[in-house]
């Protein structure tokens, strides 16, 4: 397992290798910011809780708006580098404007119009990283399986830094430290990435807009209620822990990093495993293994349990950050920015509809039952998944009804490229 692990990452080299690190120091620039703004805005700003609740769908809406419309510019043609470069820049002049706020419209107002379109920046780099795979012949599940490793370790170290900044130094220099990496990116995307220039395709194998494939939108309801699921947990589980079996308040943290950690190597295995039994079998078994620890997590009351679990929970959320991204771009591989969009959008959409569902589940029962809402959301993705291989099997027998056994199985689940 170990020799697979380094092999996979001693291809992260040259032009995949910059893109790795731009990448990753993106996901970092957020990760100093996104964490604390629930904190910000009660502890610095003194709102209201329910303000938490309208910041939160305001600049989630703002991104989906702002997401589609740059996916849109680019897959018309549009230089990738400066669109991702105005997002970046976007992105510097929110932590700027973060550390100067002072009341709560301030803050709505930078996260509505800079934090929205600075979010437009990892489908933008989504897509020019799918684009750069394609044009150099690599492995694209590999590299998007690799990208989203970086980000997953960049989450280990980030949060834990913007607590620690915030409580040594204060908010204003967490959100200055935010856009200096911000500049950091910036700065390196024109010296050390190549011209990563989406090319318009021909007219003739164009995709028009008006026939998006069913299995991508039934693709699109996957993801939104896996990280539906995935956000009521992260939201539930802190308060159902501390608050009804009064575990240690340092618990949650240490049962997401661990969890965070573990999903590395699974996601760098991911490209392996979807070669050899097929990228839709491998999607379908991890959310077996994400009703496994969602269900579990309604017996479990002890932290060595609960230890235990965060093992199926990497699994799951391994192959479902891993894989997801790449599902998404092949059902619509003439159009990777509007996929790459696509992608993010629905995952923000599960993450805003996932808090706002934990917040009532919890007000009316409990935080018990609010992570009972995981265990049916998973269902209801198991259930529209069983669909789409349903399809594919029907698309596969109508477009060739003499194939033999082994055209089947790929039917279910196609290798990686």
């Amino acid at each position: 397992m170990k020799m697979r692990l380094f092999s996979a990452l001693a291809t992260l080299q040259g032009d995949a290798g910059r893109l790795f690190v731009v990448n990753s120091l993106t996901a970092m620039s957020y990760s100093l910011i996104m964490p604390i703004m629930s904190y910000f805005l009660i502890k610095h700003l003194q709102t209201p809780p329910s303000y938490i609740g309208i910041y939160t769908i305001a600049t989630a809406l703002s991104g989906i708006l702002f997401s589609q419309l740059l996916g849109n510019l680019l897959d018309r043609g549009k230089p990738g580098l400066p669109l991702f470069t105005a997002a970046m820049v976007s992105a510097l002049l929110a932590g700027v404007a973060f550390a100067n706020a002072t009341n709560f419209w301030q803050a709505l107002l930078a996260g509505i119009v800079l934090m929205g379109f600075a979010s437009a920046s990892f489908p933008l780099l989504l897509a020019m990283i799918r684009n750069y795979a394609d044009n150099s012949g690599k492995n694209s599940l590999a590299i998007n399986s690799q990208m989203r490793c970086g980000v997953s370790l960049v989450w280990i170290i980030g949060p834990t830094m913007a607590f620690t900044t915030v409580d040594l130094l204060g908010f204003s220099a967490n959100f200055y430290l935010s856009a200096l990496l911000c500049l950091l990116v910036i700065v390196m995307a024109w010296t050390c990435l190549p011209s990563l220039t989406m090319v318009k395709k021909p007219d003739a194998v164009e995709q028009p807009k008006g026939t998006l494939s069913l299995q991508l939108w039934l693709l699109g309801a996957v993801m939104m209620m896996g990280n539906l699921a995935n956000t009521l947990y992260l939201t539930a589980l802190p308060l159902y822990l501390t608050e009804e079996l009064a575990l240690p308040v340092s618990l949650p943290g240490m049962l997401m990093g661990l969890t965070a950690g573990l999903e590395i190597p699974i996601m760098l295995l991911v490209p392996r495993w979807a070669a050899r039994f097929g990228q839709y079998r491998i999607f379908a078994i991890g959310f077996g293994f994400a009703l496994l620890f969602y269900a579990g997590l309604q017996i479990a009351e002890s932290p060595l349990h609960l230890f235990v679990l965060q093992a199926f929970n990497a699994i799951y959320f391994g192959i479902f950050a891993g894989l997801g991204i790449s599902l998404i771009q092949d059902a619509a591989s003439t159009r990777l920015g509007f996929a790459s969009a696509f992608y993010t959008n629905t995952m923000r959409t599960g993450m805003m509809c996932g808090t706002a569902l934990a917040g009532l589940l919890a007000q009316f029962w409990s935080f018990k039952q609010a992570l009972l809402g995981s265990v049916v959301a998973t269902l209801l993705a198991i259930g529209v998944m069983s669909c789409i291989v349903w399809l594919r099997r029907r698309s596969s027998n109508d477009n060739n009804p003499m194939q033999d056994q082994t055209t089947d199985v790929d039917a279910i689940g196609s290798p990686a490229q």
